[in-house]
Order: C-alpha cells, then structure tokens, then sequence
C-alpha cells in the first residue's frame, strides 16, 4: 500500500505543477481562444473513452505497463508541446499531450487501488489519499507561480516529467492481486453490464454529477488567473490556504466509511463543492484578491467530503461485485462520454452567452448532486 500512497503522491504532484496552468499554457502559447480550448478538451475525452475500450481487447496490455506506457508518451508529448513552432504541428501537439495528459490519469489508478484495499484499510487508505491530493496543491501551484513570474516556463514541464518518473518507478513495484483477474472487460461485456446494471443504479446518477464537476475546474482555473495576470504566484497562495483546510478535513472524513456517513457526506460534499465552484465563474469580475481567496475558501472546507466518501462507495460496491472490472470501466466510460459533452456545451454557450452561462451551469451541476439518492 506505501507503493501506491507514493505513487500516487509523485503523480499528484507532477499533475499540480503542470495542470492548474494547462490550459492557460496552451492559450499563451499557442493563442487559442478559451472556447477553442474547452472544445478540444471535449473531443479529446470523447475519443479516450472510446479508446480505452479499444485497448481492452488486448488481454496483454497489464495495468502497469498501460500505466508506463501513458507516461512515456506524456513525456514525449511534453517536449514535443515545448518545441513546437508551426501552427499546424502545434495543434497536432495540443491534441496529442491533452490526450496523454489526461488519459494518464484515467481508469490505470483504480485498477491498482481496488486490488490492494480492503475493508479494514479503506478509510485510512482513502483519507492518505485524498491528503496526498491536497498536499500537491500546497507545493504545485506555488512552485509553479513562482517559475512563471520569473520566466521560467519550461521548467515546469521539466520538474512534472520528474516526478511522472518517480512515480512510475514505485508504480513498476505495486504488485499485482492474485485473487483478482488482471483482465480486462471486452466491449461486449461492458456494454452488456450497462445495460442491465449500471442504468437502473443511482451509480449513473452519481458519476454523471462526477463528471461535470470535475471537469469545471479545468475550466476555472483560466478564468481564475484573470485576476491578475501577472501574480500566478498569488493563487498558488491561495490553493495553498484552500489544500491546509481539505488535508485536516480528509484525515477525518477517511475514515468514515459506513454507509450511512458516506451518504450523507456525499449530498452535503457535493453542495459545498457548488458553492466552492461556483463563485470562481464570476472571479473575472473581482479584481480584488482578497475577495477573491475568501469566496474560494469559504466551502473548501467541506470539499473533500464529496471525494471521499464517493470513492469509498465506488470501491465497496466494486468489491462486493464479482464484475468489479467492468463495473470501474463502466464508471469511466460513463465519465469519459459526460465530460465529453460537458466540455464541448460549455464551450458553445460560453462562446455565445459569456461567462455568466458558465457560472450557472457549474452551480446547478453541483446543487443537482446535493439531491443525489442514498446509495
């Protein structure tokens, strides 16, 4: 388990360097519009859920070497992002990396962590988990404000393909269940398997809530930098106020596993994660940092319940099946399809509407999980 805790913790730390200032790296660089942006984000989780179903035919391709795999062309991608002049292999470089970059992190986790958790060590696990998450944004977005305040872009990239490194050397060292078949779904099973199971779940309900909320602070992030386009290292501070509070309220969410806990931590956790979400659609308008570090804090502090005690159901219920496989490809496809549409309507109407329209659909996709069925 120390294995996958470290991990986890070099692979949250290399996607914090680089992931909070992604897409404003391919604005700047590349001198896209945001809409651009969001609609490629779109199309690219549209292909990679599609994708990965292509892989699954190949009873070869093991969880690690999948995992090492999407490291080595992240890596690739990166140099090729950093490198690239002409329009045309800059867009090729765009779609490439945004592939990579998020396929990296994709369904390859889970299958390492549901052999490894059971039901005495989930609550401990998930909460060194999820305070793993909040500590790489303590370190991520400071580290990396700093280097684009003082000119130095590329090393950032450089210092996430270290850590995607160390984090494939302890990944190369998990070791793999036994008592659970590697193996993955083929198409057929896991089309069958939503058909006759996953629709008639609030499990749907649930990862579609997922998907939309997720996927909007990619979207955020931008936005958020339009504060003050010269003071990254400003919201590094304040990720840095946001991920102190989530560590301590991790620790103890971790470890409340039961049913009933999980239940109510989820509606109240998804709720904090609207009213978190929501106000930075509007931050464009404050110039004031103040305003804005307290508008972002404010529900942070109920964040991590929603993570937490989603993926402890996800994990029980996906131990209690004997389709556990199919039943987390099932989930990801499902959040691959939703982010997919998510990203490429948000898109359009951010184009046609503004950011207004981009305000109102993250809080309403947030208040709907607030009235999500108990599980």
């Amino acid at each position: 388990m120390k294995n996958i805790l470290y991990m986890q913790a070099f692979l949250s730390l290399g996607n914090a360097i680089t992931g909070f200032f992604f897409a404003f790296l391919l604005m700047d660089k590349f001198t896209l519009s945001f809409e651009e942006i969001l609609f490629i984000f779109g199309l690219e989780y549209g292909a990679i859920s599609l994708f990965v179903f292509h892989l699954h035919k190949i009873n070869f391709f093991s969880i690690q070497q999948k995992l090492a795999t999407g490291i080595f062309f992240l890596i690739t991608s990166l140099l090729f992002l950093i490198f690239s002049d002409t329009s045309v292999i800059s867009l090729i470089a765009i779609i490439i990396s945004t592939t990579l970059h998020i396929s990296l992190l994709f369904p390859s986790l889970h299958w390492i962590n549901i052999e490894q958790i059971d039901q005495s060590t989930r609550g401990s696990f998930l909460g060194s988990m999820q305070a793993l998450n909040m500590g790489a944004l303590i370190i991520g977005p400071l580290v990396s404000g700093f280097l684009i305040d003082l000119g130095y872009k590329n090393y950032i990239v450089l210092l996430s393909i270290i850590f995607y490194i160390i984090s494939l050397i302890f990944a190369i060292h998990i070791p793999i269940s036994k008592k659970a078949n590697p193996t993955l779904p083929t198409l057929k099973e896991a089309i069958f398997f939503f058909k006759t199971q996953t629709l008639k779940k609030s499990f749907f309900q649930m990862s579609l809530v997922e998907a939309v909320q997720n996927s909007s602070l990619i979207l955020v992030y931008p936005i958020l930098l339009k504060i003050s386009l010269k003071k990254y290292a400003l919201m590094g501070g304040m990720f840095f106020i946001m991920a102190i509070i989530e560590i301590v309220t991790a620790k103890v969410v971790g470890f409340l596993t039961d049913k009933y806990s999980s239940a109510k931590l989820m509606k109240w956790g998804a709720f904090a994660r609207a009213l978190d979400i929501a106000p930075r659609g509007l931050l464009a308008f404050f110039p004031h940092a103040l305003l804005a570090t307290t508008l972002s804090v404010s529900a942070g502090l109920l964040g991590p319940l929603f993570g937490v005690s989603f993926y402890s159901q996800v994990y029980k219920r996906a131990e209690e099946s004997i389709q556990s496989y199919t039943f987390l490809i099932t989930r990801e496809w499902i959040l691959g399809i939703a982010r997919a549409i998510f990203f490429i309507l948000t898109a359009i109407s951010f184009h046609l509407i503004g950011i207004y329209a981009l305000a109102f659909a993250l809080f309403l996709a947030g208040f709907l999980s607030f009235f999500l069925k108990e599980m």
